[in-house]
């Protein structure tokens, strides 16, 4: 493949790579803006349960308490739909670092929330670790691969299953992508993408894999993101649509 080809890829590359950042941005905002009301909804039925042993009991709703709970609810949800969702085979259940980390971080929270005084002696403190706690429980598991979403259902309750599972598959990526993701903070650099042009061209006229060494690079870091590329256990290659990626902007 000669230079003026790759500066073509290039090109194309460095196109696709801004609008996929731009992409992600939004839906990453979007994931944020949509937490609150998942927690409200979570808490909402947190409340009504409160409010229905409260009429038994003859004590009020306390609404800090139902929020909380509410917002235990819908992480340990998370945490449940991550670890069912993620890419395993099929009846194995594969524990990853992030998630265990993540469980972990749960169940400190669920400590403080409910087995110390920390919510009624320091409340303020008390709420502003626990919001940072729960986006990093999030950000830590949406780092786990998820599974790819499954087709349309042929029922009304399986397609909003199915909806309620793409909802949770939305957030908890977008989280992921908020702490992993170093692109959506620093753009990547020309010499960066230049590079990872130059990954994807060798890729496409040579299928012996002489670049498996350098695919923890920020280069192929982006072509992982793009799904221009794929890691098999015979090493790096090209995905289909990284091959139509290539030929198709040589062949414009």
């Amino acid at each position: 493949m000669n230079e003026p080809e790759i500066k073509k890829v290039t090109r194309h590359l460095g196109e696709a790579v801004t609008k996929a950042r731009r992409e992600a941005i939004v839906c990453s905002l979007l994931a944020v803006l949509c937490t609150p009301v998942f927690v409200a909804l979570a808490s909402l039925a947190m409340g009504v349960v409160l409010l229905h042993d409260a009429r038994k009991s003859h004590y009020g709703v306390d609404i800090p308490s139902a929020i909380c709970t509410g917002t235990i609810f819908f992480l340990g949800a998370m945490l449940v739909f991550v670890l069912t969702d993620s890419r395993h085979s099929p009846g194995k259940v594969r524990f990853s670092k992030t998630w265990l980390v993540g469980a972990g971080a749960f169940l400190v929270l669920l400590v403080l929330t409910y087995k110390t005084s920390l919510p009624q002696r320091c409340p303020l403190p008390f709420r502003v670790a626990f919001a940072a706690g729960g986006l990093l429980i999030l950000g830590l598991i949406g780092q786990v691969p998820l599974a790819d979403p499954a087709g349309k259902g042929s029922g009304t309750w399986t397609d909003i299953f199915h909806r309620i599972m793409a909802a949770c598959a939305f957030v908890v990526t977008a989280y992921g992508e908020l702490m992993s993701a170093s692109w959506l903070w620093v753009a990547p650099q020309p010499h960066e993408v230049q590079l990872a042009a130059r990954f994807l061209c060798t890729l496409a006229t040579d299928r012996s894999d002489p670049l498996a060494s350098e695919a923890g690079s920020h280069a192929t870091d982006l072509l992982f993101r793009l799904k221009l590329v794929q890691m098999t256990p015979g090493g790096l290659h090209l995905t289909p649509k990284g091959m139509d990626f290539v030929w198709g902007t040589i062949g414009k």
